[in-house]
């Protein structure tokens, strides 16, 4: 993915560069478009082409588009749904903005308020650098695996791609995957299939892409990766801790980086305070109760939580 390109049977190109592109400043405007078509209502036959031309090959469940920004950096527009019961790009850039924090490897992103407590997530295409097309590929082509199977497999399979194929990255990118396990569970990013976990193809192999579809769901009763070496979709920070070598990280270590996602993961009030993102907008952000004690006792009973946490 990422640098395919599509010829006629008469071996002409086929591509958008000849259409007049998106921009950021049309999305206001067909976030209206894609509320019409999800309600069943008739929208212009420009605006349903424009909807299918550049968003119908992005995939996943949710509406999305490719726009452009005035340098010309290409955007990914992620947006509400009318069936939302909270503001869903919202909690995503909550998300981002934590993992950022937590020192993660995430792409430039920005929020853009909408109406009725609904926004649109940018988030800037990593498969492109300037003109440049850059190879993609997910964890589920690499492991071969088929929709669905995801539960058949672990972070320790994307760890093992990353020992095959990353070369000089392979230690620092076996860190970050394992920073991503732990702030996956403690954030309640359960949607974390193979298909949301990439590659990206560099000068000396492959490289661990920046994190994407961090989807919060407090409701989803399992992660859709297994968290250890016993096959577990859920599973105890301890558990997390004891695989810690697969990942080249020492037990204390590991320890530390837990304490340090923890910390900033549950302070996300604070985080949606710097992004001038209501909290009644966002509603269900992760009950990570069930974190709570045991990362207390990681620190001998010493309180990391904000007190104001119930």
């Amino acid at each position: 993915m990422g640098a395919f390109r599509f010829f006629d049977k008469n071996t002409k190109l086929i591509s958008l560069d000849a259409k007049d592109p998106l921009t950021v400043k049309d999305v206001r405007a067909f976030q209206h478009c894609i509320e019409q078509l999800q309600s069943g209502e008739k929208i212009h036959d420009s605006d349903f082409f424009n909807i299918v031309l550049f968003g119908s090959s992005l995939g996943g469940a949710r509406p999305k588009l490719s726009v452009i920004d005035a340098d010309n950096t290409l955007w990914l527009a992620k947006f509400s749904s009318i069936h939302d019961t909270y503001d869903n790009p919202a909690r995503e850039a909550i998300s981002l903005y934590l993992a950022k924090k937590c020192l993660l490897n995430v792409p430039s992103f920005k929020i853009i308020p909408i109406d009725k407590g609904r926004s649109v997530l940018l988030v800037k295409r990593f498969d492109r650098n300037d003109n440049e097309r850059i190879y993609f590929l997910s964890a589920k082509t690499f492991l071969h695996a088929k929709d669905g199977e995801s539960s058949k497999f672990s972070y320790l399979d994307i760890a093992s791609i990353i020992e095959s194929n990353s070369l000089q990255t392979t230690s620092c990118d076996l860190q970050e995957i394992y920073k991503r396990l732990i702030f996956n569970v403690l954030i309640g990013n359960k949607d974390d299939h193979l298909r949301n976990h990439g590659f990206l193809y560099r000068e000396n192999g492959w490289q661990l892409s920046p994190v994407y579809d961090v989807e919060i769901d407090p409701d989803k009763a399992s992660h859709a990766l297994a968290l250890d070496d016993e096959g577990s979709l859920s599973c105890s920070l301890e558990d997390i801790l004891r695989v810690s070598e697969y990942y080249g990280l020492s037990y204390d270590i590991a320890k530390d980086i837990v304490l340090s996602i923890a910390k900033i993961v549950f302070n996300w009030k604070q985080a949606a305070l710097e992004l001038n993102i209501p909290g009644s907008s966002v509603k269900k952000m992760p009950d990570y109760d069930e974190y709570v004690d045991e990362v207390n006792r990681l620190v001998r009973y010493k309180k990391i939580v904000d007190q104001t946490h119930a």
